[in-house]
């Protein structure tokens, strides 16, 4: 049964798209990685799904009394509040539970006997209900997930506005697993976790009978309790059976006879091509050129780019910036080499991540480009080591962090 449906997906931030109608569905029980390059969305997506985020298009549909926990590192905790207060708050519900256990018992004393019947069945339920969640084992839980983390070693009074950073995230992580909601949306939880405590993580995901969707850059930790590998790349999302290693290996294959498939047709496209510039103006082979020609209009163009990670454009963009740029003179997106594209995403960064006005652009006596940053002039030539520095810079943000991106990136210039 479905717990979760996303269908006809489509987000972006400016004019860069992340998604493009994309479809997901999450069925009881799946243990889910979602991989793919950083800048992808996985972080997005993940946004978009609880509800943090609204997206451009598409609909998001949970089943009804559905719980879903998700890992949020930068959640708020209450001052004053002690690591201990945190974990059982995980049970905020069964103490409700009690609450109204209490005072039912309360008022059997001084109802009739037909209202009395009532108050025994709803009485009787409460108390199934907790037994069936352990509520008189809370506290040994607690402890049990505490210690399996690292918490106990802090000790469970500490106060939570004196952890650091690392220490919060593994508070929020024990808190969400003792909540044990039908699907869990993990991002990163390995981070700050020792060895001992991600071994003990990698075996509670394992065993763990609920949904759960996982981003994690701890491949031997992903293989290892995933089933399925959901696929982020080019603004789609792609589903693969099997753990991170089956994944690659079915990739690998897709993506060698994409290129063979790419290959053949670009032969053909300059083949048909060739014989259309050379017949078209002879009234011999006119009609046999315009016949090729149309079977060219009519082609369905096969996009690969090779060794593009990270950053994937729209062929229209790519293009308006080459000209616009006046570095490349191509007319046609086929004309663009790999080194060419990796120059475009660069420039399309910048664009996308500086404020308008730090730009200016100008060109000298021989027609070489150049941009000025604050006070430094920036040749072509320049640029591919500016791509890298671009890259690492966006590579240690969420793609949603463009203030973050856009405060380093000044800082390098001015």
């Amino acid at each position: 049964m479905s717990i979760l449906n996303v269908e006809h997906l489509s987000h972006g931030f400016g004019d860069r798209a992340i998604f493009e109608d994309v479809s997901f569905r999450l069925l009881r029980g799946e243990h889910i990685g979602l991989v793919g390059a950083n800048g992808e969305g996985k972080s997005t997506f993940m946004s978009i799904v609880t509800h943090r985020l609204q997206p451009d298009e598409g609909k998001i549909e949970w089943s009804k009394n559905v719980r879903a926990g998700y890992l949020d590192q930068h959640a708020v905790l209450e001052p004053g509040m002690t690591i201990q207060d945190v974990l059982r708050s995980a049970f905020a519900w069964l103490f409700e539970l009690e609450a109204r256990m209490n005072v039912i018992c309360d008022e059997l004393g001084q109802v009739g006997e037909e209202e009395m019947a009532a108050l025994l069945e709803e009485l009787s339920e409460i108390q199934e209900m907790m037994d069936a969640h352990d509520f008189y084992v809370i506290d040994s839980k607690v402890e049990e997930v505490a210690r399996a983390l690292g918490l106990m070693a802090l000790g469970l009074e500490h106060e939570v506005s004196d952890l650091s950073g690392g220490q919060r995230t593994k508070v929020l992580l024990a808190k969400l697993l003792l909540e044990k909601p039908e699907i869990l949306l993990l991002d990163e939880p390995t981070n700050y976790l020792d060895e001992e405590h991600i071994t003990w993580l990698k075996r509670y995901l394992q065993e763990y009978e609920n949904a759960f969707v996982l981003i994690s850059h701890d491949i031997p930790f992903l293989n290892d309790v995933v089933n399925l590998i959901y696929h982020m790349e080019n603004r789609k999302l792609t589903r693969y059976v099997g753990n991170y290693d089956k994944f690659q290996e079915v990739y690998a294959v897709q993506k060698s006879q994409l290129e063979a498939a790419y290959k053949r047709q670009q032969q053909e496209i300059a083949e048909l091509t060739e014989f259309v510039n050379r017949n078209k103006a002879r009234v011999a082979t006119r009609n046999m050129a315009m016949s090729r020609q149309k079977k060219l209009d009519k082609m369905d163009i096969i996009e690969y780019l090779s060794g593009m990670t990270g950053f994937v454009f729209d062929k229209a963009v790519l293009k308006r910036i080459a000209l616009e740029r006046r570095v490349y003179d191509v007319t046609d997106f086929s004309e663009l080499t790999t080194q060419d594209i990796d120059l475009l995403r660069a420039d399309l960064l910048y664009t996308a991540y500086l404020s308008p006005n730090v730009w200016a652009s100008s060109t000298n006596q021989h027609g070489s480009f150049a941009k000025t940053i604050g006070s430094q002039t920036i040749y072509a030539s320049e640029r591919e080591k500016l791509y890298n520095m671009f890259y690492n810079i966006y590579k240690k943000y969420n793609d949603d962090k463009l203030e973050a991106i856009e405060k380093e990136v000044k800082a390098f210039f001015y």
